[in-house]
Formats: C-alpha cells, structure tokens, sequence
C-alpha cells in the first residue's frame, strides 16, 4: 500500500517519442526526481502522395501537437531512459527492465500493446494506462477520430484506466475532458490529451490517485471498437467531406452529459 505522505514517489512511465509524450515525462520531472523512463521510437508519419487525405490529416494533427505541446527536443539527464524501437517493449525479459520496475507508481502512455510476463507484473502493480478515447463507448484505434467521425465530439477525450490483458478495457479510475472551445478540430483532441497529462500529475502530486475508486470498464455500453485496418483513405475522405461546424462542436462539448462518464476531470479556457 501507498504512504500518500511519502514524496516524491518512484514512477515509471512507458511511452513513445512525440511532442506529447516528451512534454509528458517533462510534467512528471517536475514531481519526482526519480522517474525511469521506457521509450519506444516511431516514426513521425510521412506519406509519399503530398496530396493524400491521410497526409492532410496527420500533418493538421501535427501542426496542433506542435502548438500545444511545442517541438520534441531532447531530454535532460534527469532520469534513466531506455530507447526502444516500436512494439519490442514486450520482447525484453524484466531482468532486461529491471531499472524501471522497482518504482511505486508505472504509467503506460503511448506504447506498444504490452504482453506476456510484463504485462503480468504491471497489473500486479496496479499500473495506470491511459487510453485516448471514452471507453467504455470508443476502444481500440484512434478512438478520437471516431468519435468525430461519428459526430460525437462529446466523446473526445480521455481514459485513465488499470491496465488489463485486455485492449482498453481496465477498471475505469476516471475520464478527462477538455470542456474549453476550439477553433479547429484537430485541436480538440491534443486538449484531451493535456488535460488527461495534468490530470494524472496533479492526482500523484495530491495523493488523490490512491484513494480514487474505479469502475468496471462495461462492454455493453460499447459504440464502436475500431481497428487501424478501418482508419483508410476513403474513411478519412468521408471525415472531411461532413465538414462539421466548429460552434456545433464547441456546443457539444461545452453540454455533454456528464452522467455518461466516470470521476470526470476537466478543464476550461
């Protein structure tokens, strides 16, 4: 069990290497000057036709990232890091890990679909995922976009959550919610991401992420689980072609039914 009077705490965090999860490990140096650090390195996405609708979208995702979370320049020397090619966190041995698994608190951000013994000594340790996206309405891939894409922007957002074998599909701890306005739609999600970053820094800072009891993460209340085989050219083709009105969105978000989501952590502009 925890000492909430006990600061700072051991974290650790396994992520990947974009601007929010680099900005992200910065937040939690700033509470802990003991954080190890588990990064699996992808690629920021390219596409070889300048004029896809795929290369629209993520290049105005990556606009929004870079404005919000500023560039991913490098990290100091504050911590123990691991650099990892994507999806080979779950090939190491946790003697290979060890450095990062003697911690009180382990956060999954970002990473590869974790398995096998890791997996198993991570949910022991009752580590902290957190997934982009309402479940238990939207998991699986980019449960945002789907979100929109189904016009329903209410649902953007996030959920921390235990981690489970199961994709997205822990005890529910509690959702975060950007309930500010936005003047283009990418943004909106990115919000959701910072809002669920300093959601989860400002639970560890007051102990509260201890104390916060969950709920069963409920497969009947599922909208849509959603795979990256279904995030095509055609289905972001339609995505675009609804042009969807920013002060309809704002609206929704600003009135969602709060009702639907668990221990809601939100934030205004």
């Amino acid at each position: 069990m925890f000492n909430r009077m006990t600061l700072p705490y051991k974290i650790t965090i396994f992520t990947s290497n974009q601007p929010r999860h680099i900005s992200f490990i910065k937040s939690l140096q700033k509470i802990t000057s003991n954080l190890s650090v588990v990064i699996e390195s992808k690629n920021t996405f390219n596409s070889d036709d300048k004029n896809s609708l795929y290369n629209k979208y993520f290049t105005e995702m990556q606009l929004s990232e870079n404005k919000i979370f500023g560039e991913a320049h490098l990290l100091n020397n504050k911590s123990e890091i691991l650099f990892l090619a994507m999806n080979d966190l779950s090939k190491l041995s946790l003697d290979r890990l060890s450095f990062a698994l003697q911690s009180d608190i382990y956060i999954v951000f970002g990473s590869s679909f974790i398995k096998g013994e890791l997996c198993n000594f991570l949910i022991s340790k009752k580590a902290i995922n957190i997934h982009m996206g309402s479940a238990p309405y939207y998991r699986g891939a980019a449960c945002n976009f789907w979100a929109l894409y189904d016009n329903r922007p209410d649902m953007v957002g996030a959920t921390i959550h235990y981690l489970s074998k199961g994709l997205d599909s822990g005890p529910i701890i509690f959702h975060a919610l950007y309930n500010g306005t936005v003047k283009n739609i990418a943004d909106l999600g990115m919000y959701s991401v910072k809002v669920a970053q300093d959601s989860i820094v400002s639970s560890i800072k007051n102990g509260n992420i201890f104390s916060l009891k969950s709920t069963v993460n409920n497969e009947d209340q599922l909208i849509r689980y959603s795979t990256k085989k279904e995030f095509s050219e055609e289905i972001i083709k339609e995505y675009y072609k609804a042009k969807r009105n920013i002060k309809e969105i704002n609206y929704k978000i600003q009135n969602r039914d709060l009702k639907l989501f668990y221990n809601p952590m939100m934030h205004y502009n």
